[in-house]
C-alpha cells in the first residue's frame, strides 16, 4: 500500500495511511490542516495520546475554561438583548402615552393602553 500525496487519496486510503504513519507524526500533518472531519479528529486524538498526564489534566482544563467563558459570553449577550428589548418596550409605551396625551385623550385610558401608571403619564 503506497500512498505518495495523502492529501490526494480517497478517504480510506488517507485513513489507512494515516493508521499506518500515526506514530511518526509529532503534529498534524499539513494535509490535515484545516480539515474538520473523522481523520483530522483521528490525528487529535493521537496527540492528545501521546501527552503526559500532567499535559492532558492541563490541557482538559483549558478545555473546560473555553467552554465556561463562552457559555459566559453567552448569557452576558442573552442578558443584553433582553435589557435591549425591555429598554426598547419601556420607550414605546412612554412615545405611545406621549402621543396620546398630545391627542388628548384621558390620562386613566391612557394607563390602561399603556400599562404606565397615572403618575408617570402626568410626568410625560
Amino acid at each position: 500500500f503506497a500512498v505518495t500525496d495523502p492529501a490526494l487519496a480517497s478517504a480510506k486510503e488517507s485513513l489507512m495511511y494515516l493508521i499506518g504513519h500515526l506514530g511518526e507524526f509529532e503534529t498534524k500533518p499539513e494535509w490535515l490542516k484545516g480539515r474538520n472531519d473523522i481523520l483530522s479528529e483521528l490525528c487529535e486524538a493521537a496527540e492528545f495520546g501521546r501527552l503526559s498526564q500532567k499535559e492532558k489534566e492541563n490541557y482538559l482544563m483549558s478545555e473546560q475554561d473555553e467552554i465556561q467563558w463562552m457559555n459566559t459570553l453567552e448569557d452576558e449577550k442573552l442578558e443584553a438583548r433582553e435589557e435591549g428589548l425591555a429598554e426598547g418596550e419601556s420607550k414605546g409605551k412612554i412615545e405611545s402615552a406621549r402621543n396620546l396625551k398630545v391627542l388628548g385623550v384621558g390620562i386613566d385610558i391612557i394607563c390602561k393602553a399603556t400599562g404606565l401608571s397615572e403618575e408617570e403619564v402626568q410626568a410625560l
